[in-house]
């Protein structure tokens, strides 16, 4: 068991990410892989001369498989005290695995803080495998160093922590999750990390300020240079705001300072207050957003005369066609009864 006071593992949010396809920057730790491949090298090594017993730290030990007739190339041995059969992979995470190949890739991703599934394509292997072998790796360095000094420099697989980080736009606690990385303001610069809000989504950038976002509560900005406390979410409901736009612009208050306080754009209080006081003149307003499809109201003579059409063996688009009505006018005419035996309202199509 660890001290609770040994370091930790923390997701450092400032470690950028490139766009256009090309993969997450290298930022290995050369001080932990310099400290485990000796240590990998010497396990793997086809070396005969017997180490201690590693079941009941015996000295008394020989070799009685030679790494030339192994199939994993590494020499077998036994305790002359317990009788026990080991190598030197026993007890540590290279015993009994797999595709020893990718070793010395792995332990250089081990220091770097990229998802398990990058990883593995990097390697060309399962991601169950690379989640399987980081858990062995960090429970290896938690025993050869107990202080978990080495242990919390694996970043491999780490997740942000944004349970305890409120929405700087609605104000919510543990709504926010990671969404990638949002755009970048210069061709050379790299991408921000970005957080979007599951209760109001919104999008905000964390901050370029490291120490800013290392500190609990983090600041977190909005796109481009507006603060993320003044973002605003998506989809915001125009008519409940309608009326105090009104009324705060017929009190000579600025369309900037009325977009701002109630988060919408300057151009929507305009076309609101512009069409309110328009229809208050009694001109002829015209809606603020481009009708849909307008339906179309058929006659019954219509309907009696498609339906005897069909009857004769019309096709639809020459029935659309005669009556000028859609194609799909005519499918939905038809599905219905006869005028003399339909009751119903007349179809529409909305």
């Amino acid at each position: 068991m660890t001290d609770p006071l040994s370091p930790r593992r923390t997701f450092d949010p400032m470690i950028p990410r490139v766009r256009c396809g090309r993969p997450i920057p290298d930022t290995e730790d050369l001080g932990l892989t310099g400290f485990l491949l000796p240590l990998v090298e010497a396990i793997l090594s086809d070396d005969e001369t017997p180490p201690a017993c590693p079941h009941c730290g015996h000295a008394r030990t020989r070799v009685i498989h030679r790494a030339r007739v192994m199939a994993d190339g590494m020499p077998g041995f036994r305790c002359s005290a317990c009788r026990r059969y080991f190598k030197r992979g026993t007890g540590t995470p290279l015993a009994g695995l797999a595709r020893k190949d990718l070793l010395a890739g792995f332990i250089g991703l081990l220091s770097q803080q990229k998802p398990y599934a990058q990883a593995a394509d990097e390697l060309g292997a399962d991601i169950q495998l690379v989640r399987r072998w980081t858990m062995r790796f960090r429970a290896w360095l938690l025993e050869l160093d107990p202080s978990g000094q080495w242990e919390a420099r694996v970043r491999l697989g780490i997740a942000p922590p944004l349970d305890a980080l409120g929405c700087p736009a609605c104000g919510e606690v543990g709504t926010l999750v990671h969404h990638g990385f949002g755009r970048r303001r210069r061709a050379d610069d790299h991408d921000r990390r970005q957080l979007r809000c599951t209760g109001c989504q919104a999008f905000v950038l964390i901050p370029e300020d490291a120490d800013a976002v290392r500190s609990y509560p983090a600041r977190l900005y909005g796109r481009g240079k507006r603060r993320a406390a003044e973002a605003r979410p998506r989809r915001k409901r125009i008519g409940p705001l309608e009326g105090e736009m009104v009324a705060r612009a017929n009190t000579g208050e600025s369309y900037r300072e009325i977009a701002r306080a109630l988060g919408v754009s300057e151009a929507t209080v305009s076309a609101v207050v512009r069409h309110h006081r328009a229809a208050a003149r009694g001109e002829a307003v015209a809606p603020r957003r481009p009708p849909g499809r307008q339906a179309q109201h058929v006659p019954d003579a219509v309907l009696a005369d498609v339906h005897a059409r069909r009857r004769a063996g019309e096709t639809y688009a020459a029935m659309a066609a005669a009556h000028g009505i859609s194609y799909a006018m005519v499918v939905k005419i038809l599905k219905q009864p006869p005028p003399d035996a339909w009751s119903g309202p007349v179809p529409t199509l909305s």
